[in-house]
């Protein structure tokens, strides 16, 4: 779930039905979880945790770059990340987006619409393989998919998000309802593994006053921390100032 603090968030929902014929059969999903951006007056700091994974098997998990640039464009992805058959694969779309032309809020654009077809054929397998983790999700109405594009743009860093939930109707009709929002203001914005970073954030104001890096590694320590078996070091930290781009820390496999 994504959680917002201390800026104005846009949002906007849709509701995009999409024709699906069939049933496929049930895939290996990789599961990624925890991304922390932070903004001050003159900073976007992104950080994100490496642990991915897999829906069938828990307990099988791999590191992964979660932070990836395609095109002068980054983007993190928590949530269902993609299938061992190929099928579905949020980076590539998301890489494929980010080389398209236009402004970031075009290549955005681009990606929701290609994500449409691939994620719901991708749920209606999930539903089937993996029915406590798709109707848990979609009774709480919780987001199966959250992607961060981030760039500098104008003179500025800008953090775009778009969550993926799944409604059905009563007929049994899956739905994709997607949301958006930037973070365009000084505050804080919390995807996967929200909820005890969340809390952690209210319970020590402190954090808002600290350096955003430090603060970013803090709320992914506790992410950790309260989710081993999701959320797992090292953390990969980029910095963004409107002009250029710095990795703070990252992981060698995940270099250039």
């Amino acid at each position: 779930m994504t959680r917002v603090w201390g800026q104005t968030l846009l949002i906007a929902l849709s509701l995009l039905t999409v024709p699906f014929d069939g049933v496929l059969p049930a895939g290996r999903h990789h599961v990624g979880t925890a991304i922390v951006a932070i903004r001050t007056e003159d900073l976007l700091v992104v950080a994100a945790d490496s642990k991915t994974t897999r829906l069938d098997a828990p307990d099988v998990s791999t590191n992964t770059c979660k932070i990836q640039e395609a095109a002068g464009v980054f983007f993190a992805v928590a949530g269902l990340r993609r299938s061992t058959d190929g099928d579905f694969d949020v980076p590539a779309l998301a890489a494929r987006a980010c080389r398209a032309p236009g402004t970031l809020g075009d290549k955005v654009a681009a990606f929701e619409q290609a994500m449409q077809v691939p994620l719901k054929a991708a749920l209606v397998r999930i539903r089937d393989a993996a029915p406590d983790y798709y109707r848990g999700r979609e009774r709480r109405h919780a987001s199966f998919v959250e992607v961060a594009f981030f760039a500098n743009e104008g003179g500025k860093p800008r953090f775009l998000v778009r969550d993926f939930k799944a409604r059905e109707s009563e007929q049994n009709v899956l739905s994709i309802e997607v949301g958006t929002a930037e973070l365009l203001r000084p505050g804080f914005a919390l995807l996967g593994e929200a909820r005890e970073m969340g809390d952690f954030l209210e319970a020590n104001p402190i954090v808002d006053r600290m350096n955003p890096i430090e603060a970013a590694r803090a709320l992914l320590d506790r992410a950790a921390t309260a989710h081993p078996e999701t959320v797992g070091l090292p953390i990969d930290v980029v910095q963004l100032d409107g002009q250029a781009v710095r990795w703070v820390d990252r992981k060698a496999e995940c270099g250039p």
